[in-house]
């Protein structure tokens, strides 16, 4: 909604890369700590989001994982509002579990919050 005006709107990813790429430089200069709430289910993308982070000035990082059940995803998106297609979730829970994240990516610490 930030950049779009609707949650809904996901719009070109290098117009919202830009943007993260700006506020993390931002939050460095403001505060000592930020969070950024994104799924990336590829290593890539974490790593990516890792580097950056580090070249920002974020001297520590915390990652959080949500190691849930397709099951319970699945039963979850039912009762949200803005739904996100079952075909989406599945394959987002496929990369995720075919790359899961680790302290190797970049990270100082990884919490995983199991099923």
């Amino acid at each position: 909604a930030q950049l779009f005006g609707d949650e809904a709107i996901q719009g070109p990813w290098l117009q919202v890369w830009q943007q993260v790429q700006q506020q993390f430089y931002q939050a460095v200069r403001q505060t000592s700590l930020a969070i950024y709430d994104a799924t990336n289910v590829q290593r890539r993308q974490r790593r990516q989001v890792i580097d950056l982070a580090k070249e920002s000035g974020f001297s520590h990082l915390t990652g959080l994982w949500l190691d849930k059940s397709l099951e319970l995803c699945l039963k979850r998106n039912l009762q949200r509002q803005r739904q996100v297609p079952e075909e989406v979730i599945m394959k987002m829970y496929r990369q995720l579990t075919d790359a899961p994240p680790s302290c190797k990516e970049g990270l100082d610490v990884l919490k995983r919050i199991a099923k």
